[in-house]
């Protein structure tokens, strides 16, 4: 068998292309730790934006609840103002409904004393004014004729009553006529009455004395 040699300039040879490799090999594997550069730019590229959004997410936070807190306060001051309002014009119709109630009593009044006034002036039965305020009110004029007729019945009485008097010459000093005068005229509704009894029933100046009287008591007092 065949010795085998080795050259031992050619192990010397494999020996340093193995180290060169190994050389190589450990130039080109980064050490623990390394990081390159390219992703460290990255990722600090995308902490801040992260960071930039969360601040602006932070911003819009804060100015979400600033304006929630304003609607808030103006919602309550429109609340305050519509429960003033409501007050005030729950005073302004009970007032104007108080008034107009008292303006249709007042009315009513007045159209009732207007009723009695035109019957009893109809009824050519002026005495009746005394008891004015004692007559039932009618709901027209016919039915207010109708009721001052009827107590003109027992005015009549004492109207006749009355002219039997002066017909005798018993005149009542205190009618507000002086004794035996006829120019004077009376200043009191007694003195009226009495004066229209002394005059013809149906004459010209029974129905002028009427008239006379119904203005007097017309007069504001």
């Amino acid at each position: 068998m065949a010795e085998q040699t080795v050259d031992p300039a050619g192990q010397s040879g494999n020996g340093t292309q193995a180290s060169a490799q190994a050389a190589q090999v450990a130039s080109t594997t980064p050490p623990e730790g390394y990081v390159e550069m390219s992703r460290l730019s990255g990722a600090l590229v995308k902490i801040e934006q992260l960071t930039l959004a969360n601040r602006a997410l932070a911003d819009a936070s804060v100015q979400k609840d600033t304006t929630i807190a304003t609607l808030t306060a103006k919602i309550t001051t429109m609340e305050a103002e519509k429960g003033q309002l409501v007050g005030q014009h729950k005073t302004a119709l009970d007032d104007i409904s108080t008034k107009y109630s008292d303006a249709q009593k007042e009315l009513a009044k007045k159209q009732a004393l207007e009723l009695k006034l035109g019957a009893i002036k109809a009824s050519g039965h002026p005495e009746l004014l005394a008891i004015l305020d004692s007559l039932p009110t009618a709901e027209n004029a016919e039915a207010q004729l109708v009721i001052v007729n009827q107590m003109a019945q027992f005015a009549d009485g004492i109207s006749k009553k009355r002219e039997q008097e002066l017909l005798a010459g018993n005149m009542d000093g205190g009618t507000g006529l002086g004794s035996g005068s006829t120019a004077a005229k009376p200043t009191t509704s007694d003195g009226w009455e009495a004066y229209i009894a002394t005059l013809k029933p149906g004459s010209k100046e029974r129905a002028t004395a009427f008239d006379e009287y119904f203005n007097f008591v017309s007069k504001p007092k």
